[in-house]
C-alpha cells in the first residue's frame, strides 16, 4: 500500500489512511486493493507527480537558470497543461501530438485552441543563451544541424 501511494502520488499515505486501507482488506479482499489503486490515480497529485518526470525529459524551468535568472512569467501555463493531460488520462499520441504541432492541428472550441497552442510552449523549452538573442547549442545539436543543413558529417 505505501508503494502505491509513494509511485502513484509521490507521498506517503496518512496514518488514518492506511488504518483504513487495512480494514477494507480485511472486509473486500483483494477488491480493496482496486479501489485504491482507482482513487489514487484519480487523485490530483498523480498527475503532479507523473508530470514531473515529463517535464523533466522536456527541460522544463521556470527562468533560464542563468546568470542573470531571466524568468519566463507564462511557463506555469505549460507546466499546468502537462499535469492536467495526465490526470486526465489523455491518450499519448495526442499528448504528443500537441506539443509538436499543437499551432497548426484544427480546433473546435477556443479553449481547446488555447490548450494546443500551450502545448506548443514544449518546442520552446530547454536552455538559452541571452547574450546577442542567440540560443546555445550542444555539440552534438549542432554536429547534426550542420549534417541536416549541408547534407553530410561535419568536422566540428
Amino acid at each position: 500500500m505505501r508503494r502505491l501511494y509513494y509511485d502513484l502520488t509521490g507521498l506517503p499515505p496518512s496514518p488514518e489512511e492506511a488504518d483504513a486501507f487495512v480494514d477494507s482488506m480485511n472486509r473486500e479482499g483483494e477488491a480493496a486493493l482496486t479501489t485504491l489503486v482507482d482513487r489514487l490515480l484519480a487523485n490530483a497529485s498523480f498527475g503532479e507527480t507523473w508530470g514531473r518526470h515529463w517535464l523533466d525529459l522536456a527541460r522544463y524551468a521556470d527562468s533560464n537558470g542563468g546568470d542573470r535568472n531571466y524568468t519566463y512569467y507564462q511557463a506555469w501555463r505549460y507546466r499546468n497543461y502537462v499535469i492536467g493531460a495526465f490526470n486526465a488520462d489523455k491518450p499519448f499520441y495526442t499528448f504528443v501530438k500537441e506539443q509538436l504541432a499543437g499551432d497548426l492541428l484544427p480546433w473546435e472550441t477556443d479553449s481547446q485552441r488555447r490548450e494546443q497552442l500551450v502545448a506548443s510552449t514544449f518546442l520552446s523549452l530547454g536552455p538559452r543563451c541571452s547574450q546577442s538573442g542567440t540560443r546555445r547549442r550542444s555539440g552534438s545539436m549542432w554536429r547534426t544541424s550542420r549534417s541536416i543543413r549541408w547534407g553530410g558529417p561535419s568536422s566540428v
